[in-house]
């Protein structure tokens, strides 16, 4: 019982905040949820893509894990602007389309059906993020919740008083979180053409990537 009450708890630590967001604001919106699912599959192509990289690198390579951890940042942080740059390309043909609407409906004195675009870059950028992020941590969090079934309790040496699932849990949130707040620093970034955020937005990814690198 106390096996099942942890693995339960962990996958609450980790899953809660993206339940309550999507149950609270992203359900009740078809469009945010679409981009939710967009966001999540462009993660599992990015991360497929980082690990084709990686498959295709020298086997001398694949173990220099700086390296190996720049790579996937770098492609993940691709996949992050591309999925910005097509909700952009998104916006701006319903806005064109909004408009050609509502000249014609004047032309011809008919009440016609003008499209405006239903999103703003808030509520976008956090649905777009919790896809994202929650992907991240079903990858991340996921194999090792599978993989702790079964009566016993696993711990590190370097932190004996904590369960390792627990430390997972606690880590896999802290990704979660980052990359909700990476994607809402993109699309503020994207909006003004601030190059100098989106640096920032991958400096600050990669700098969480090298931290855990401490665990090796």
């Amino acid at each position: 019982m106390a096996a099942f009450t942890l693995r339960l708890g962990a996958a609450l630590i980790v899953f809660s905040p993206s339940i309550a967001v999507v149950v609270l604001l992203l359900a009740k919106r078809a469009q945010l949820m679409i981009l939710t699912i967009l966001a999540a599959f462009v993660w599992l192509v990015a991360v497929l893509g980082a690990a084709l990289l990686w498959r295709m690198m020298p086997e001398a390579a694949r173990t220099a894990w700086p390296l190996v951890a720049t790579i996937g940042v770098l492609v993940q942080e691709s996949g992050r602007m591309a999925l910005v740059n097509l909700y952009r390309r998104t916006e701006k043909l319903l806005i064109a389309a909004s408009a050609a609407g509502e000249e014609s409906a004047s032309a011809t004195a008919v009440s016609g059906v003008a499209v405006s675009f239903p999103l703003n870059d808030w509520s976008s950028s956090l649905a777009a993020g919790v896809g994202f992020g929650t992907m991240h941590a079903i990858i991340m969090f996921g194999s090792v919740l599978a993989a702790s079934e079964g009566p016993a309790t696993l711990y590190e040496d370097s932190c004996v008083g904590v369960p390792m699932l627990l430390l997972y849990a606690v880590l896999a949130l802290a990704f979660l979180m980052l990359d909700i707040m990476l994607m809402c620093i993109l699309f503020h970034a994207d909006r003004r053409g601030d190059r100098l955020m989106q640096g920032f937005a991958i400096l600050l990814h990669l700098a969480a990537s090298f931290a855990t690198l401490a665990n090796q």
